[in-house]
């Protein structure tokens, strides 16, 4: 098992400050750890936000993953455990990344991303904000291998998990999993078969799913309802 107070060390519990007395807080896993099935997702939901001349601007975060309050967890709950009965203890939730990113434009009209919100705030009263904008799909896939601390504080949660069965949410945690370093080579694998891998260091029968952020998708959801035809009831 992995020497836990080493990578806290590495990722604080608090990183810094939100504004207007927000926290970002390292998210820790939420379910049961006794749980036969885990599930990987990317990293932590924004669960609160305050007006600011304007703007909505991200103030509290998720301290567990897929908080019931966040949009993640209402995904997860409405996609994943009710069409496959499960409650949330049946189930042991972990990010691939500890901490939130705040969503940019990507190439859409900006001014008014949350990234850009915090950018406003920051510039318009001095205080400093310790969240960073999304990394495009490589780079956060890179930085989950190479943040100090990240590979260890992984292996911790899983290899204390009782879990056998693992179902990652997206083409990051895919990759992540099969070892490649582009996260849409991931995406062909979505839905196949399941394959026993090693997941930093403990073997398991790993089925890849679609993140719900894509589940508008008729192509996707109709794969995802196939899914669930056959995996349900879990």
């Amino acid at each position: 098992m992995p020497d836990a107070y080493s990578w806290e060390l590495l990722l604080p519990a608090i990183k810094g400050a939100l504004p207007l007395g927000g926290t970002l807080c390292r998210t820790d896993p939420g379910g049961n750890p006794l749980a036969d099935t885990l599930i990987l997702g990317v990293y932590p939901a924004q669960t609160g936000h305050r007006l600011w001349q304007g703007r909505r601007v991200p103030v509290a975060v998720e301290r567990t993953s897929f908080e019931p309050t966040s949009k993640s967890g209402a995904d997860l709950e409405r996609y994943y455990l009710a069409p496959l009965g499960l409650r949330r203890d049946d189930v042991f939730l972990v990010d691939l990344m500890p901490y939130f990113f705040a969503r940019t434009a990507r190439g859409k009209k900006s001014g008014r991303s949350a990234w850009d919100n915090l950018v406003a705030h920051a510039e318009a009263t001095g205080e400093s904000c310790a969240a960073l904008p999304q990394p495009l799909d490589d780079d956060m896939l890179a930085a989950s291998r190479n943040l100090a601390g990240n590979l260890e504080r992984l292996a911790c949660y899983i290899q204390m998990s009782q879990a056998s069965r693992l179902l990652t949410l997206g083409n990051i945690p895919a990759a992540f999993v099969r070892g490649f370093t582009k996260a849409k080579k991931a995406q062909p694998f979505l839905y196949s078969p399941p394959i026993t891998a090693d997941v930093v260091g403990k073997q398991m029968e790993v089925t890849h799913l679609a993140h719900p952020g894509i589940l508008h998708n008729a192509s996707w959801i109709e794969q995802h309802r196939a899914w669930l035809q056959t995996a349900a009831p879990w």
